[in-house]
């Protein structure tokens, strides 16, 4: 049954895209509007084969010695007979690929018409060791890996495993210790309690505290410290709570005495670059009130406090949020523009002490 193709009017966009679709499914199936389909095309031609992959190559004494020329002492392969397996290194090898030798990718045993590909793994024979092929460099490098006599390889990749895993460890350790500023877990350790001293300096015992725990920072040797502080003590589980100080490593010192095993610090907190230009113009001036106020020996601040300006200093607050829900029933001690050390009991209050200098 034959279909004729359907008038084009445009009454509304469906209508039409309708209708041209049913037009072009005529067309297209129609013997009037379509040629004989022909005959099937030829098959096209293979295309070119790819490389290789890679495959292991084994440098043979036996292999070399073949293409020594007698007449010729200075001849690589030459070398190899006279002076032997241990002449067979891997340098030899780069240095006879290096001069495109014709001889060598058949003293390597590689089937006519190949040549060397990346990735390819060369066993010496003198030495039993992996070496990779580079195509960059167009050399062997070494992989770092023997074979034993009984070719077991996974032996050796489990050396190389942990001698790289102890390589790292020491090396994350030695990034740890170079830290500054560290957060230590809180260890409990409960003594006995035996009541709270009044200020007539009596002992007043509570019969609702049987004891008490206290916390301690989770510091390698703390169980042999808190041991010796009395038999009523002893390591508790760990709590919620963390200590922020600074690295153990950088502040003690073995060679001290035990009586000052610890090592002295400061802590500025600001502008580390401004504290010493003070400091230089401190000593340049030579007076007497600097000197006095400059760190020495006798005299070093555990903390030196950098204002940003001179309203604020440092805020005082606790961190339950129903009792101080907002920063300014916070307390706030600085040093004013007038050199004035100013205390308040409530940061955002114009009521305040002021300690005058």
């Amino acid at each position: 049954m034959s279909q004729t193709l359907q008038k084009i009017e445009f009454s509304d966009l469906h209508a039409m895209l309708a209708s041209l679709n049913a037009n072009f499914a005529i067309i297209e199936n129609s013997p009037l509007f379509k040629g004989i389909p022909g005959t099937p095309g030829d098959q096209g031609n293979p295309g070119n084969q790819g490389p290789r992959g890679s495959i292991f190559i084994l440098a043979r004494l036996s292999k070399f010695i073949e293409f020594a020329d007698l007449s010729n002492p200075s001849n690589r392969y030459t070398q190899v007979l006279n002076q032997g397996i241990s002449a067979l290194n891997i340098e030899l090898i780069n240095d006879l690929i290096t001069a495109n030798d014709p001889n060598i990718l058949k003293a390597l045993d590689l089937p006519i018409g190949e040549s060397l590909m990346n990735g390819d793994l060369l066993i010496l024979e003198s030495d039993m060791q992996i070496y990779k092929f580079n195509d960059v460099t167009k050399k062997f490098i070494a992989q770092g890996i023997v074979l034993s006599n009984d070719l077991n390889i996974f032996q050796t990749i489990d050396q190389m495993v942990s001698t790289a895993l102890k390589d790292t460890l020491a090396n994350i350790k030695s990034q740890l210790d170079n830290l500054t500023f560290l957060n230590y877990g809180s260890k409990g350790s409960r003594f006995a309690y035996t009541g709270y001293i009044d200020k007539d300096g009596t002992r007043v015992p509570d019969p609702f505290v049987e004891n008490v725990t206290t916390y301690f920072p989770d510091l390698i040797g703390l169980n042999h410290a808190v041991t010796n502080l009395g038999a009523n003590s002893q390591i508790s589980h760990k709590f919620k709570h963390v200590y922020f100080g600074l690295s153990d490593s950088l502040t003690s010192d073995q060679n001290l005495g035990v009586q000052d095993s610890y090592i002295k610090t400061t802590t500025v907190l600001g502008s580390i670059r401004e504290y010493v230009r003070k400091l230089q113009l401190s000593a340049s001036q030579g007076s007497l009130m600097n000197a006095n106020v400059n760190p020495t020996s006798e005299k070093l601040p555990a903390l030196v406090v950098m204002q940003n300006d001179y309203n604020t200093g440092i805020l005082l607050g606790g961190a339950n949020h129903l009792q101080e829900p907002t920063l300014g029933n916070y307390a706030s001690i600085y040093k004013d523009i007038h050199g004035n050390l100013v205390l308040k009991s409530k940061f955002d209050t114009t009521n305040f002490e002021i300690l005058q200098q």
